[in-house]
């Protein structure tokens, strides 16, 4: 058992690393596919090393055809591990070379003359003191075939170097040194068995450096996170000219649920469509359609993943939004696309913390943002203004009938506003009873229609609603003699509308 003990090291580093690595989700990605290639056949290559030391060493009592048959299996696994670490480095630094076709069935000939080889050569067996080892024009291509790709990588790695990370080039660039070596030993000393044990290294090596599940996903809900989003979309569109982004922005500032329903997106596609759903941002998650087939089939697939996404949003009670966005691998980057999607979701959470959620209107905190942008530049408030609404008997509602009557009165009076001045200016909810509308281009015959038009609309939703909504406005113009900020536009707005209160109340007691 001595002779054996490398390889069953190895053999148990390579279990346990593809353990950990089958246990983790992985990206699909050329280089991750090439990646489990190479596990799987030094796994091969290192039983058939433990199966020919045994029967090379017993030429006497093995039958020649096993001994054959055994030692050919072993030598190609070993240039196939060889032509997987080239094609590893060559899924890197594909997108940069030209005649990418032309150039994989080149690269093809050498493994493939090799397969043929090792089926039909020749392949005798030498006889030392020491152990015996075969030989033939067998292990001639394969020492040929092998030192080919090892020059190949030798050239890419000098060539496009600088195209790698600084951790990847460390990575990549030791794994090609440690196949140099491991080449130079097999050919210049075949007794020494140590192929195994640098292959075995090699893949430690990378996965080290380059293949780490870990850095893909998102420790929070376990979704392949951005970075991994990153990868693959940069990998896909080296393959395919036009692809598809469906990303589903969640508006939720609950983060538990938020976070749940993602993973739950994330189950739901695996388990259905076989599909990999990434955390392409903190709110949001994307999947990749690559347009493989014909237009139309990839329309039915994109509306299928679509109603499920809203199935799942409405089972759960999230609010989201959803966007296609198509890519061009001719014209976009792959980081410009990430920071499209960064950019949207900030500018959907700057909306969802600046809205109101009982009225959907424009809050508070939205509404102090506003004033210190306008009063940063006043140049463009020559027809500026501001209406102020206070709700009537609000507290007599809340006291008599309940908050919850007095919240569907504040909802009500805020679609009115909505309905009636939302395309021509911003709403915000001022207070508990109170609206603040800011109108920007706006003369004083339009101000009028619109006050018609409020008061029209609040006539509509008490007839149909049967219920009483009354509410007092005030108005003001943006006058620069008398405003030195916008506070006292919206100070004299204020006193209009308590004069007209207080008008209305008059009105009541006669």
């Amino acid at each position: 058992m001595t002779e054996y003990k490398a390889q069953i090291v190895c053999i148990a580093i390579v279990v346990l690393l593809l353990r950990y690595y089958i246990r983790n989700k992985q990206l699909h990605t050329v280089a991750t596919t090439t990646y489990r290639s190479m596990v799987l056949i030094l796994l091969m290559n290192l039983v058939f090393d433990i199966i020919t030391v045994y029967t090379v060493n017993h030429l006497d009592t093995i039958p020649i055809w096993i001994n054959s048959l055994t030692h050919r299996i072993f030598i190609y696994s070993l240039d196939v591990f060889i032509f997987l670490l080239f094609w590893y480095l060559f899924s890197y630094v594909r997108a940069k070379i030209h005649y990418k076709k032309l150039c994989k069935a080149l690269f093809l000939i050498p493994i493939v003359y090799s397969f043929l080889v090792a089926m039909f050569g020749r392949l005798y067996f030498i006889q030392t003191a020491r152990t015996n080892y075969s030989q033939g024009p067998v292990v001639y291509t394969v020492y040929f075939s092998c030192g080919f790709y090892v020059i190949c990588m030798l050239v890419l790695c000098i060539r496009f170097g600088n195209s790698f990370r600084k951790g990847q080039r460390k990575g990549i660039i030791g794994s090609v040194v440690l196949c140099l070596i491991a080449c130079l030993i097999q050919v210049f000393f075949p007794t020494v068995l140590m192929s195994g044990a640098f292959e075995t290294l090699i893949l430690f090596n990378i996965f080290l450096s380059l293949e780490n599940p870990g850095e893909y996903v998102d420790k929070q809900t376990y979704l392949i996170n951005q970075y991994g989003f990153f990868t693959v979309l940069e990998d896909r569109m080296i393959d395919y000219d036009e692809n598809l982004i469906l990303s589903a922005f969640i508006l939720e500032s609950d983060i538990g649920k938020k976070e749940t329903f993602m993973m739950e997106i994330e189950r739901i596609f695996n388990e259905r469509f076989h599909k990999c759903v990434y955390r392409s941002s903190d709110g949001s998650i994307s999947l990749i359609v690559s347009k493989r087939t014909e237009s139309k089939s990839v329309d039915i697939l994109l509306a299928n993943y679509r109603s499920m996404i809203e199935r799942v949003a409405y089972e759960n009670t999230v609010q989201m939004t959803m966007t296609t966005r198509f890519c061009d691998s001719k014209k976009d980057c792959p980081r410009n696309i990430v920071e499209e999607i960064v950019k949207k979701q900030n500018e959907l959470t700057e909306e969802l913390i600046s809205i109101d959620k009982s009225t959907g209107v424009k809050n508070r905190n939205a509404y102090e943002k506003r004033l210190q942008q306008l009063n940063q530049d006043h140049s463009k408030l020559e027809h500026f203004w501001c209406v102020l609404l206070d709700v009537n008997h609000l507290k007599q509602v809340n006291d008599t009938l309940g908050h919850e009557k007095g919240d569907e009165l504040i909802r009500m009076t805020a679609n009115i506003l909505s309905k009636t001045t939302q395309d021509v200016g911003e709403i915000f909810r001022y207070g508990g009873d109170e609206f603040i509308v800011f109108l920007q281009n706006i003369q004083k015959y339009q101000l009028q229609s619109l006050l018609l038009a409020i008061e029209k609309e609040r006539q509509e939703v008490v007839k149909a609603k049967e219920v009483e909504i009354e509410f007092a406005m005030g108005y003001a113009k943006w006058n620069s003699m008398e405003d030195r900020y916008i506070e006292d536009l919206v100070r004299r707005a204020d006193q209009n509308m308590y004069i007209t209160k207080q008008n209305m109340k008059k009105m009541e007691n006669i």
